[in-house]
């Protein structure tokens, strides 16, 4: 029995035997897109060997060796003494539209000939490793034990590579996203390298490009995307790279249901340590730009992720990896929580834990070797020490009179700053940046008790209420009791509410992106004056922390769109009396579930 299938002689319906990344590349190699020749060895090779304790194929069979040997030479014979090879696995559930299982599998490149089978051997064991089988059991849960074959290429030594999207993977808009970076992008693809990124869209004009892809070879990658999504009649994900003014494909696959990224994944340089979005995804819901992050990085690690830690007195947290980004988007090392979660009994751990542990298994929490317990003789002396020393902004019955103590000194500080910023010299400006860093510092310090108080007693108001009447209607009444509490994004939608009831009144105020064309009219009037208000007390505010995305003051068209979308179906109970920013939010809902909670 054939145990070796050549690239360029593989179908679509061999699937089964390939695996569905060798059917494709197969499919690619018909249809004349230059891909890397080489071969699969079928899962037949490993019909009949048991795999080891560890994932690894005892051996190969005598037949598949001999047919492997007698490809490599053969590939050698063609392309030269010196060639290497890549090997990369072609399991049967990978590249499908609702589970890519992108970077679950190991990949070895820059392989020599005679390394070829351990390698081979490798590749299959990645089947079980830790990060593919959390995957599997995330994203295809129903679905048995895959098969898997094993791709072997000739590498290219690539000068430039990358990823390449037919749609934007974040709004889905019909954008081809370029992301790329210098050598074989395997740096880039593990996240360890921030890539450049190009969207080339239809009908606008190419990017200028720069010294890594000039305009034309951007043209030429877009070009290349949009002809493998047609051929294969859905938008595709490719792995590409740059040889000699030759464009590899090294990989088409449909793109995936999540396209943001993996909730979870492990990397092959690290397994132990599990990434998780959770902590991320809801405050960098698109890509970070590598400017942002710059600025955020150092201080939400040590705030939010290990001043924890050592609060704790967690041992060797000071060098734990806390972040990293992956194709742009954050992520946390999952043993942070593991490890801030341990302590709390189950009556006490909040509902908004859950989302950071795979399948939301909160008994994740418990693995981790540190703290033993709640009465962890180090853990006990270390949390009292840091207590006594800060003892108001822990306690939750003095860590909100200290916030609202606090944001009163904050916007008086930043108006001064602002003032400052007006009068300084250009050297004095990167001292007031620090100083107002250093006051952001402070109220982060203060506000993750908040939340962490906020956490606690919401969860003991649900647990509460579930004693009394079912889950489904203990969700909603817990919502309804705490509907309506006064917070800044709250006052920012009803003020955005209250301006798009003065749009209404006249379609025309909306016409202009930019929102300020003269009013002539008394509705025009009484609009410009509610957003001169809106501007001057939330102009600051931006729908995202990441400092590329303009403020609303700075961007007026965002501001008309979220103006507009309030037009249609507004948001918030203010009243057209009401002041814009005063939050006046109807009791009725929460009237309604005090009435409800108390029979």
């Amino acid at each position: 029995m054939r145990h070796i299938v050549w690239l360029q002689d593989i179908t679509v319906e061999q699937i089964p035997l390939v695996g569905r990344k060798a059917a494709h590349l197969g499919e690619l190699m018909r249809l004349h897109f230059l891909v890397p020749p080489g071969f699969c060895i079928t899962l037949s090779a490993f019909d009949h060997f048991t795999d080891g304790p560890h994932g690894h194929a005892e051996r190969l069979s005598d037949d598949a060796l001999a047919e492997l040997d007698a490809a490599c030479r053969q590939l050698i014979a063609m392309y030269g003494a010196t060639t290497l090879f890549a090997v990369r696995s072609s399991a049967t559930n990978e590249d499908q539209a609702g589970a890519s299982f992108a970077g679950q599998y190991d990949t070895f490149l820059n392989v020599q000939p005679s390394d070829v089978p351990a390698r081979v051997l490798d590749c299959r064991a990645s089947l079980h490793n830790r990060r593919s089988t959390a995957y599997r059991q995330r994203h295809t849960p129903t679905v048995g034990q895959p098969g898997m074959a094993i791709i072997v290429q000739v590498m290219i030594p690539c000068q430039v590579a990358g990823v390449a999207f037919s749609s934007d993977p974040v709004t889905g808009r019909p954008s081809v996203v370029i992301e790329a970076g210098p050598g074989l992008g395997d740096v880039l693809a593990s996240g360890h390298m921030t890539p450049h990124r190009y969207a080339v869209a239809p009908g606008e004009p190419l990017p200028p490009g720069d010294d890594l892809l000039p305009a034309p070879v951007l043209n030429k990658i877009a070009e290349l995307t949009l002809a493998i999504a047609s051929a294969f009649a859905c938008p595709q994900d490719i792995e590409w790279g740059l040889w000699h003014n030759d464009l590899y494909v090294f990989q088409a696959r449909p793109m995936t249901v999540s396209p943001e990224g993996d909730d979870i994944f492990t990397e092959t340089s690290s397994p132990d340590v599990l990434w998780t979005a959770a902590f991320f995804n809801e405050r960098f819901p698109q890509p970070v730009s590598p400017l942002g992050w710059s600025l955020l990085k150092a201080d939400i690690e040590q705030l939010a992720l290990r001043e924890p830690l050592q609060f704790m007195g967690t041992p060797g947290c000071t060098t734990w990896p806390l972040t990293r980004l992956y194709r742009g988007h954050p992520y946390a090392n999952m043993r942070v929580f593991q490890t801030l979660y341990k302590v709390f009994p189950d009556a006490l751990l909040p509902e908004d834990a859950y989302r950071f542990f795979i399948d939301r298994d909160a008994s994740l929490r418990r693995k981790v070797p540190y703290p033993r317990g709640i009465l962890d003789p180090r853990f006990l002396v270390s949390m009292l020490r840091h207590f006594w020393h800060d003892a108001r902004t822990w306690s939750p019955l003095h860590n909100y009179r200290l916030w609202q103590h606090f944001t009163n000194d904050y916007d008086r500080a930043l108006a001064g700053a602002r003032q400052r910023i007006e009068q300084a010299a250009s050297t004095q400006l990167l001292t007031i940046a620090d100083d107002i860093r250093q006051l952001n510092r402070r109220l982060l310090a203060i506000h993750r008790w908040s939340l962490t108080d906020a956490d606690i007693c919401y969860s003991l108001l649900c647990r509460l209420i579930r004693s009394w009447v079912n889950d489904k209607a203990a969700a909603s009444l817990a919502a309804a009791l705490v509907a309506g509490t006064d917070n800044y994004s709250l006052r920012t939608n009803q003020a955005l509410a209250h301006l798009g009831r003065l749009a209404a009144a006249d379609p025309t105020l909306l016409q202009d992106e930019n929102t300020d064309t003269p009013c002539r009219s008394e509705a025009g009037r009484q609009f410009q004056s509610a957003l001169d208000r809106f501007l001057s007390i939330y102009g600051h505010r931006s729908p995202s922390l990441d400092i590329y995305h303009p403020t609303f003051a700075d961007d007026r068209s965002l501001l008309t769109k979220m103006i507009r979308s309030h037009v249609v179906a507004p948001i918030g109970q203010a009243t057209e009396e009401s002041a814009p920013g005063t939050p006046t939010v109807s009791n009725t809902g929460r009237q309604d579930a005090e009435r409800q909670v108390r029979q």
